[in-house]
């Protein structure tokens, strides 16, 4: 999940450093980790934010990264190099921003919590036992050029879950005891499988 979320973005994590953050986010929900990642993100821009120095370091040129230039990157007071600045005194094309790496995260991951808890994983357990599998299974026209697709089919209730669509009202159907829900919603209308 950590990595999906990522996609594209330097960073230097390893497949290790990964497997932590999966291990540190045991019981985060795919919500919690995007939220995770996106504070995480934000890391390197806090880091030259609050920087007090900056150091010259030679980086790859955005122009043509064949070719290194001078850039400025934030650093510790004590650093050898350090100059005494703020990011607004560093010209946009100067400023190399810190890399994304596993610090980040697990500061990340600290102020963060989970939104699932165990209560919560267990009632969709019971939920999944109780009423089966879905899989997707067949399309349905309403009369009237209105269209309803079923996303989901559940084995047990033999009735499909899916999205009613008419203009910019949307109803959701599903088992038995949502058919009160479609029926109000289709009180005119036919809805047939293809």
């Amino acid at each position: 999940m950590f990595e999906l979320n990522i996609g594209n973005t330097p960073n230097l994590l390893t497949p290790r450093d990964f497997r932590d953050l999966g291990e540190k986010t045991e019981g985060y929900s795919g919500s919690d980790i995007a939220i995770v990642v996106r504070d995480a993100l934000m890391q390197p821009i806090r880091k030259v934010q609050t920087a007090t120095h900056f150091k010259q370091v030679n980086a790859p040129s955005r122009d043509d990264p064949s070719v290194y230039t001078p850039h400025l990157t934030p650093c510790s007071p004590g650093d050898p190099g350090a100059v005494e600045m703020t990011w607004m005194d560093v010209k946009s094309e100067e400023l190399l921003e810190p890399d994304l790496n596993m610090q980040d995260f697990i500061r990340a991951v600290q102020t963060a919590r989970p939104t699932v808890n165990k209560d919560d994983i267990k009632r969709h357990t019971s939920f999944t036992s109780d009423f089966g599998a879905w899989r997707v299974n067949s399309i349905f026209i309403l009369s009237g050029g209105i269209n309803c697709r079923a996303t989901q089919w559940d084995r047990q209730c033999n009735v499909g879950w899916g999205r009613l669509v008419r203009g910019k009202e949307r109803a959701l159907f599903g088992c038995r005891r949502s058919w009160p829900v479609a029926s109000r919603f289709l009180r005119d209308e036919s809805c047939s499988p293809i």
